[in-house]
């Protein structure tokens, strides 16, 4: 059985879609921030047990999975700032038309 809040969120009537568009729920970050961390676990390990199956010294196993850490929480910093850039400077939505230069 699916928590109510599960329930109300994964619906596909019209009903349901215009509720969870309509925006009336309240915000919150739980999710992203479970996503993030899973996806930053999951991309680390695999780097190190890439390193590791080719036998390469500990050193080196640690220094790219630094790296890698490193480069995520930049990646995701980044991504935060122009989502949060573009929904702040188009509210609706909506990003205005415009045509390729020379046409």
């Amino acid at each position: 059985m699916q928590p109510p809040a599960m329930a109300n969120d994964h619906g596909h009537g019209s009903e349901k879609i215009a509720r969870r568009l309509s925006g009336n729920q309240p915000a919150g970050h739980l999710k992203d921030v479970i996503y993030r961390g899973v996806d930053g676990a999951v991309t680390t390990f695999a780097i190190i047990a890439r390193v590791e199956g080719a036998g390469l010294p500990h050193g080196i196993i640690v220094a790219l999975g630094l790296a890698n850490i490193i480069a995520d929480g930049f990646s995701m910093a980044a991504n935060n700032y122009a989502g949060t850039h573009a929904k702040a400077h188009h509210p609706d939505g909506k990003t205005p038309y415009r045509s390729a230069p020379g046409r």
